[in-house]
């Protein structure tokens, strides 16, 4: 009921926004950002597989995360 409610009026090509749109956007901004399980566990999939259809492989994010943990190793 909420999302109809703020969602009125907003359309994306023509058409009305929908739930499964808000769903893909949610997941496609997060993946590979937050951990693949718990992104998993936040869109509400039983498999990972569904939620790893999300994650292409990002340059910057990819960059970061290996950036992070040579800092990481480092302190060790």
């Amino acid at each position: 009921r909420l999302f109809r409610k703020y969602s009125e009026g907003i359309s994306y090509r023509g058409s009305p926004a929908s739930m499964h749109q808000l769903r893909h956007s949610f997941g496609s901004e997060r993946a590979g950002v937050i951990d693949a399980l718990a992104l998993r566990q936040l869109m509400g999939h039983r498999s990972l597989r569904t939620t790893l259809r999300y994650a292409e492989v990002n340059p910057a994010a990819a960059h970061e995360a290996f950036r992070r943990y040579e800092a990481d190793r480092q302190r060790e």
